[in-house]
């Protein structure tokens, strides 16, 4: 369903002749000519997802760093190899990394009253992007059974918005000029041009936390029924300002 919302402010700049002001008579007549009306034309429009990016990450555990390091890698390799295929690069698809992190790990020993160190931690995220939304609870369901620990986050977007902002800017364009049209009909002025116009068109995108439990997952995985997904709709905001000329 598309809708189309308008919002309208009025700007009128009044110049108030005294008699103390010798020119008062050319200063008037000289600012009635950049007295404007300001409009916003609004429209927005729903379109389900063409794309899905999905955070997964494996974390490790260990007392030294290289064995931590180790069996981290071990780990998310074991994941991007069985994540490689359930996507299809040649419509753009991919997995990469986009974090390792390494942190010391501490327990608080309440016999010494102080923070004792414990070992490693290492986390490794990568992303799948994919646009084959329909196996999103698959790709999970793979990850959650190669060894991955948690999915962070699913983003639902769209590709590409533009061929649907073209018409939603057409749309606030004719809404803003009627608006100004009206305004200007109940004052009892005329249009006479544009003053200044700025657009612009965005996409609202849906991003999703993953809340199940790990435990959770790994039984729908183990189980070979796919983890439900919802991918919802994406809106597409268009705005138009215009400033109109009034005479």
């Amino acid at each position: 369903m598309k809708k189309i919302i308008t919002v309208f402010s009025v700007v009128f700049c009044l110049i108030l002749a005294g008699t103390g002001f010798a020119n008062s008579q050319a200063c008037c007549e000289n600012t009635l000519t950049t007295n404007i009306i300001s409009v916003t034309g609004q429209a927005f429009d729903t379109i389900a997802p063409d794309t899905v990016n999905i955070t997964i990450e494996a974390e490790t555990k260990d007392k030294t760093l290289k064995q931590a390091s180790e069996l981290n890698n071990k780990k998310i390799s074991t994941v991007i190899s069985s994540l490689k295929s359930q996507i299809n690069p040649s419509q753009g698809d991919y997995v990469k990394t986009t974090s390792y992190n390494v942190f010391p790990q501490y327990e608080y020993d309440r016999t010494s009253k102080k923070n004792v160190f414990t070992g490693y931690v290492v986390k490794n995220q990568i992303t799948v992007k994919t646009k084959n939304i329909a196996k999103t609870g698959e790709i999970i369901d793979k990850a959650i059974s190669n060894g991955a620990d948690r999915v962070q986050n699913l983003n639902f977007t769209l590709e590409d918005k533009q061929p649907y902002c073209n018409p939603l800017l057409e749309k606030a364009s004719k809404s803003a000029y009627g608006e100004a049209q009206v305004v200007a009909n109940s004052l009892g002025v005329k249009l006479n041009g544009i003053s200044k116009i700025s657009s612009s068109c965005y996409s609202e995108s849906q991003g999703h936390v993953m809340y199940r439990g790990l435990a959770e997952l790994a039984s729908d995985a183990a189980s070979g029924t796919p983890t439900p997904v919802e991918a919802g709709e994406i809106k597409i905001r268009a705005e138009v300002r215009v400033d109109f000329y009034i005479k």
